[in-house]
């Protein structure tokens, strides 16, 4: 599951007609919503478990499934701190097989700065939607924070809402370019 993707997937469908402005649409991880509000897309992330306290490498980390695993480690200037020897650390631990997504949140006079390095670029990205639902619960549920929790990363701001026991990721999706490929058979002669 990849929240930005799940929201950059419905623009696609709703540019093409292929979708409206509500609906559902399938991931890995389950059945997700959809909404289309004032131009911000709003996906339904799906929450696989509760969130964990897991002191490594410092204390006070969380861990939580939003369809992809995340640590979340708090920090002060989330800007300074060196990212890609923590997640690749975090990848080569044994308490997780798979890998993780790991993420350094920390609080600045403009809010709530997040960096994410995620398991399957090996790599920091801009933004990563399921970690924003991740550390919007952490933040909530550690530091009291109230929903709608807005989230800062170099690419952009998202906002992480909560209604009923639904968590809902919501950011712009922009069409950025349109191309055309074509495409031929050729014979194996």
């Amino acid at each position: 599951m990849c929240g930005n993707g799940a929201r950059s997937l419905v623009r696609f469908a709703v540019a093409q007609g292929k979708a409206g402005q509500n609906g559902k649409f399938m991931a890995d991880d389950g059945m997700h919503e959809y909404q289309i509000q004032a131009g911000q897309i709003k996906v339904q992330i799906l929450v696989n478990d509760r969130l964990h306290p897991w002191d490594i490498p410092r204390a006070g980390c969380g861990f939580i499934d939003t369809g992809v695993p995340h640590l979340i480690i708090p920090v002060d200037t989330p800007a300074t701190e060196d990212l890609d020897p923590v997640g690749q650390a975090m990848n080569d631990h044994s308490g997780h097989p798979r890998g993780t997504n790991v993420n350094l949140v920390g609080r600045s006079a403009t809010g709530i700065m997040v960096r994410t390095w995620e398991r399957g670029v090996k790599v920091e990205t801009l933004a990563c939607g399921t970690g924003a639902t991740a550390v919007a619960i952490y933040v909530n549920e550690v530091w009291g924070v109230d929903w709608p929790i807005q989230l800062t990363y170099k690419g952009g701001e998202l906002e992480v809402d909560l209604h009923g026991n639904q968590y809902w990721l919501k950011g712009p999706a922009e069409l950025v370019f349109e191309g055309q490929v074509a495409l031929s058979q050729r014979s194996s002669n």
